[in-house]
């Protein structure tokens, strides 16, 4: 969970996993628009479904790679509420950021959570690593273009 909901901007979520061969379980992200309200989200839901071989958001899927550490990555632009998903440096799955109740809420990213389910027969884990999230602007970069210019605003009036 993050302080307060980062409402505006493009976010970048990414992750990579290692699933195991025999892994049969279910590895779900979920986002919430609000942090620490216990409420989740589904624009960006996307489940690794080993028993299926295939990664799913919605009706979009694409193949898993097993025994290899691989990239899962959103791409959200908080401003044109969209997103797109990639697996393996593919994306497969493009559409709307907040679909739970759009037009309810401003589009935001409150905070994340993963959560392993499923059949799991094999007793298997699957693993995360490398977890980042990117703001574009980052709130400390955006302020310093401005005050840079502000300076260069005074400069000339000088």
């Amino acid at each position: 969970m993050f302080g307060a909901p980062i409402t505006s901007g493009q976010v970048t979520i990414a992750f990579q996993t290692y699933l195991p061969g025999g892994y049969d379980a279910h590895l779900a992200l979920y986002h919430s628009q609000v942090a620490g309200n216990g409420a989740f989200d589904t624009g960006g839901f996307p489940v690794l479904q080993g028993d299926t071989g295939l990664i799913v958001n919605g009706a979009s899927s694409a193949a898993l790679v097993f025994d290899a550490w691989t990239e899962v990555k959103l791409e959200i632009d908080l401003d044109a509420d969209t997103l797109d998903i990639s697996y393996g440096g593919v994306v497969f799955h493009s559409g709307a950021w907040d679909n739970t109740d759009p037009g309810a809420n401003s589009p935001s990213v409150g905070g994340i959570n993963w959560w392993q389910a499923g059949p799991n027969s094999s007793g298997t884990s699957a693993y995360i690593d490398d977890i980042s999230l990117t703001q574009v602007p980052e709130p400390s970069s955006a302020a310093l273009l401005g005050l840079g210019g502000l300076a260069l605003i005074l400069r000339r009036r000088k």
